[in-house]
């Protein structure tokens, strides 16, 4: 069996759900980017997000030894809580030449905001200085920071041949799947959202957009 199968098989449960009100979950991109073989769906009224901060990179602090006019990089944390739809391909087994399967599983994520207490040695001096002199909010200062969990599990639904999905067995997967998702109870952590002017902007962009420049000056240089 041609790895087309499992394609054209994931297009179609896609495109069903799609035609429900699913559509690609935005924090689970990096998951299946490119890939047609995987799909990752949610519902928007069976998911929340809660702006806990805008945070400073410790990492990016170190690398600025040597980097000359690079930016901090100083990052949103939103806890995204959902019910995603993951459709994946089962990894070949029992022998078989080609992966010949597609399962559906659920991944609940649950963003339930926890105070995180980092190590003394993990934050530099020079770190808490930049925190204090940009920051409206100096959050080293108390000592911890917000953060949030990822997938609390990821249950099976069903598993399939990619070469025996009728028309009748797809509609009886979405309507099973669907009736998971609007039973399950997404989490609402409004009460802890902060207030975004009272942090630091998200410099993401700017950050990509240097290293982008460094390294395409760098394959300049070597090439």
């Amino acid at each position: 069996m041609k790895d087309n199968k499992i394609e054209d098989a994931v297009a179609r449960l896609k495109a069903a759900f799609v035609a429900r009100g699913y559509e690609d979950c935005p924090f689970c991109r990096s998951w299946n980017e490119g890939d047609k073989r995987r799909a990752f769906l949610y519902r928007k009224d069976r998911s929340s997000e809660v702006y806990l901060g805008t945070y400073l990179n410790e990492c990016s602090i170190k690398d600025l030894e040597g980097m000359e006019g690079q930016p901090p990089l100083w990052k949103d944390l939103v806890g995204q809580s959902a019910a995603v739809v993951g459709i994946e391909p089962v990894y070949r087994h029992n022998g078989t030449a080609t992966d010949a399967s597609v399962e559906v599983r659920m991944h609940y994520f649950d963003a339930k905001p926890r105070k995180w207490y980092p190590p003394d040695d993990f934050r530099s001096d020079e770190y808490k200085a930049m925190v204090k002199a940009e920051s409206p909010t100096d959050y080293c200062a108390n000592g911890w920071a917000w953060t949030t969990c990822s997938v609390v599990n990821c249950p099976r639904v069903v598993k399939f041949r990619a070469d025996g999905l009728t028309e009748r067995k797809l509609a009886n997967i979405v309507a099973k799947v669907d009736g998971i998702v609007g039973e399950w109870k997404c989490p609402d952590y409004s009460a802890f959202a902060e207030d975004r002017s009272k942090w630091h902007k998200d410099t993401t962009d700017a950050h990509n957009r240097w290293w982008n420049k460094k390294r395409k000056e760098e394959k300049k240089r070597t090439a």
